[in-house]
């Protein structure tokens, strides 16, 4: 006889008993760490289910970290029970009981029940009964309401019970053998397993679906957009959801809530259809964070000599950017709105550098440090040039009044007053020979480190000599050209070549010229004095000069009374 029950099996009496002591541990348990609980249990031929509820402020993770100690309470190693979560304050722990004999009934007993609740039986479930002796199926049955089947008269020998249909959201068991002895008891239960289905994600970047993304966080939500739970993906991009019967769920909802912080948020909820027995890959991507940075180059001067008036647009102004680990990504150059537009960048901190401007502008070495912090991000840099502009001082200072027979002075400073460097910058002083002669020279000192010639000219030659070479702009040489020229002889012209001097250079300590004025010098004349500066810059010749006047008082001799 053949026999699917629908009713719970309950062990012997000795499992009964033990159930009741460790409920009583387990009781003692939990309050020994704070749970107010209560504890009802079931007891099947193989196993024992206590179904535990508590309603403090306790969570099912504190429930889980006591699992040594249940474990203690029940009498069995940790992996030898299971703790399964109904609710955040309920939970069911399912024990294997003890070994036992087989039960002495005299006819085969089945159960056909959901494999993964046990409390489900299943009704018109369709089985062959083939029987091995005579080697073909030698009955039809199916199970009734309460999912049992009974089957009389059988003979002794083997069979296979095989499952021909099931509930449609049952997938069918495998076959199952058996056999049936003279005068001994045999059950099998047997257990259809709904059909689930599963989803992978698969996260990628948008632009390279070659790369990965990991440690994307997705909530996987019901019909209702409840919660069922959280799946991150993993070091390959992939995230797997839990096995969910169809019965229960036709299709599931994914919304991703957390994703790499160089990489956009995806806020679109994804509805994906559930199939049977099968893990459905679903590929996403994921948009990088980006951003430009546009560059705007403009005069912050005029420019005296393009004439290009302040806040003009610059075009031809080449940069370079560079990521944070000093790679070059673009170049780009301003427009003729003087504007220059990278491409989109991810996120990340740039540094722009200028390698390129306009003629008669002066390089800007600065770095400029940008960062894309948001998708979309247009970072501006408002940035000027400085117009080259070359420019130069002179100045001059004598006696005003001087009598014939009197030594008297001029100082001169001179100074590079413009932003770039010049070349051959050189002061030489014209000197008014018909009046005075030059007896001593003092060459002055300068702010900066450099060298300079010293040269003559005198009644006697036409060109300068050169009369001191190479010295220091820190040494304030004194020259007496008595000792330098011939009978008859005077100086005409002075000349300092400084050749090339920086941006800034200047006088410290005045060069100054000595001179006697002559004695046969009339009163009341009056004698000009000028120096001459001059330099260039990139083929532009600069050239000032300063004058200094002065009037000649005759000296009336001294009467008696």
């Amino acid at each position: 006889m053949l026999e699917l029950l629908n009713t719970k099996i309950f062990d012997n009496e000795r499992n009964i008993l033990n159930a009741d002591l460790f409920v009583n541990n387990l009781k003692h348990t939990f309050k020994a760490f704070k749970f107010n609980t209560k504890i009802t249990y079931e007891v099947y031929r193989n196993i024992t289910i206590y179904h535990i509820t508590w309603n403090d402020d306790k969570n099912y993770e504190d429930m889980l970290e006591l699992k040594k100690e249940i474990a203690l309470a029940l009498g069995v190693t940790t992996n030898e029970f299971e703790i399964e979560k109904e609710k955040e304050n309920e939970v069911k722990i399912k024990v294997q009981n003890m070994k036992k004999s087989t039960l002495s009934l005299k006819e085969l007993l089945e159960e056909s029940k959901d494999k993964d609740n046990n409390n489900i039986q299943l009704g018109n479930v369709e089985f062959d009964l083939y029987s091995h002796e005579f080697g073909k199926v030698i009955g039809k049955y199916f199970t009734d309401a309460n999912g049992n089947i009974k089957i009389d008269n059988l003979r002794i020998g083997k069979y296979s019970l095989i499952e021909k249909t099931t509930n449609e959201w049952y997938n069918l068991t495998q076959d199952e053998n058996i056999e049936i002895k003279w005068n001994e008891n045999t059950s099998k239960q047997i257990e259809n397993e709904l059909k689930k289905g599963q989803l992978q994600v698969i996260k990628v970047d948008k632009d390279n679906n070659e790369i990965k993304i990991p440690n994307v966080e997705f909530e996987v939500l019901d019909s209702n957009m409840n919660l069922l739970e959280k799946i991150v993906t993993d070091e390959n991009g992939k995230a797997l959801t839990s096995k969910y019967a169809l019965r229960d769920y036709e299709s599931l909802f994914i919304k991703e809530v957390k994703t790499d912080e160089r990489y956009v948020l995806n806020n679109e909820v994804m509805k994906i259809q559930l199939k049977p027995n099968e893990t459905i890959n679903i590929q996403l991507e994921n948009e990088k964070i980006k951003g430009k940075i546009k560059i705007v180059k403009t005069t912050e001067e005029d420019s005296k000599i393009t004439n290009l008036k302040k806040g003009k647009p610059m075009q031809g102004v080449n940069f370079e950017i560079y990521d944070e680990k000093g790679n070059v990504v673009e170049n780009v150059t301003t427009n003729e709105q003087g504007m220059a537009v990278t491409k989109q960048l991810e996120k990340g901190k740039y540094k722009i550098k200028e390698t390129k401007t306009n003629e008669w502008y002066m390089l800007d070495k600065k770095e400029y440090e940008v960062e894309i912090s948001k998708n979309g991000d247009e970072k501006v840099l408002n940035l000027t040039n400085k117009p080259e502009n070359p420019e130069e001082k002179v100045e001059k200072v004598g006696h005003e009044k001087a009598s014939p027979g009197e030594e008297i002075s001029y100082k001169i400073n001179v100074q590079n007053t413009g932003n770039v460097c010049l070349d051959n910058f050189i002061w030489e002083d014209n000197i008014p020979s018909d009046y005075i002669n030059v007896t001593k020279l003092k060459t002055g000192t300068y702010n900066q480190d450099g060298r300079f010639n010293l040269y003559y000219k005198t009644n006697f030659s036409e060109d300068y000599i050169l009369l001191l070479e190479d010295i220091s702009c820190k040494e304030n040489a004194e020259i007496d050209f008595s000792k330098e020229l011939a009978e008859n002889e005077y100086i005409t012209n002075i000349k300092l070549d400084f050749n090339r001097v920086n941006i800034g250079f200047k006088t410290e300590e005045s060069s100054e010229i000595f001179a006697k004025v002559k004695d046969e010098v009339k009163s009341k004349e009056i004698f000009e004095n000028t120096v001459c500066l001059s330099s260039n810059f990139k083929g532009i010749n600069l050239f000032e000069q300063a004058k200094w006047k002065t009037e000649v008082l005759k000296i009336l001799p001294i009467t008696g009374m």
